[in-house]
């Protein structure tokens, strides 16, 4: 585990790199994808390296994975690595800047099982404003609706997963992972018969009760309906699973602190 020192060292180089990515934005030359792009992978790995691993277990060969919240694509290439060709990995990502590294980097990997939308996904289609964050841009998040979007605040198109998947034809999908700040719910109301027509679904998401509540959702009411659709839920506790029983998940949630965040793995 890194150290909180060293978890903050690495977040601000993070920042100071990303900055200077942002700073040549109008350009965004191959040279600053490179360096963004590196600096992503190695902080990734050093923040979350036992996660990744942990995550990469979850995929088997042929699998149709769904990665929302795709980023610049490290987790993507870590699900193509393991479903290998007879499998397929739909990645989305709506922040421009983030896709253009994402479609650098899939083509340096020669990412041929992979489908790359720059989309954010929620109940219906339609667009969203995503407010920038512009020393993390993983930490980029929809705005709330009603909430009057900044002069910076980008607007992005969002459609539900279930329609994408059916333009597509996609009839199975066999592990999904999300990552969305908060906006969780929004994007499982929009994948209700995926859920219900593949019963043996695996789905990872990121529990982040702050930016749940800044939405306006109920970080309780996405736990009860997380266990309400999925037989087992178990939480990461930074070097392994742990199964989550449903009574004592609310006195678990007040031992949050402010910003805090875990994965959720929910599975039959």
């Amino acid at each position: 585990m890194i150290e909180s020192f060293g978890r903050g060292l690495i977040y601000r180089i993070g920042a100071v790199v990303t900055c200077l990515a942002r700073r040549d934005w109008g350009r965004f030359t191959g040279s600053v994808q490179r360096l963004y792009l590196s600096a992503h992978r190695i902080g990734k790995r050093l923040l979350d390296g036992q996660s990744l691993k942990a995550l990469a277990s979850l995929a088997q060969p042929g699998m149709v994975v769904c990665d929302i919240g795709a980023n610049v694509g490290v987790t993507t290439g870590i699900f193509a690595d393991r479903v290998g060709p007879s499998g397929r990995v739909l990645a989305f990502e709506p922040d421009p800047f983030n896709a253009a590294v994402f479609r650098r980097y899939a083509a340096q990997r020669g990412l041929a099982n992979v489908m790359l939308f720059e989309l954010g996904l929620g109940e219906s289609s339609g667009s969203r404003h995503l407010r920038i964050n512009r020393t993390n841009r993983a930490d980029s998040r929809i705005l709330p609706s009603g909430m009057v979007p900044g002069i910076d605040d980008l607007t992005i198109a969002c459609d539900g997963l279930d329609s994408v998947l059916a333009r597509l034809g996609v009839q199975r999908v066999d592990l999904i992972k999300m990552d969305v700040q908060g906006f969780e719910p929004f994007v499982l109301r929009g994948m209700r018969a995926t859920l219900a027509g593949n019963p043996g679904l695996q789905l990872v998401l990121e529990l982040f009760p702050d930016g749940l509540t800044q939405q306006g959702q109920d970080p309780q009411a996405l736990l009860a309906f997380l266990f309400d659709t999925f037989p087992v839920v178990e939480r990461w506790t930074g070097r392994r699973w742990m199964p989550l029983s449903r009574p004592a998940f609310p006195a678990w949630l007040d031992t949050f602190q402010a910003g805090a965040y875990t994965d959720l793995w929910c599975h039959s």
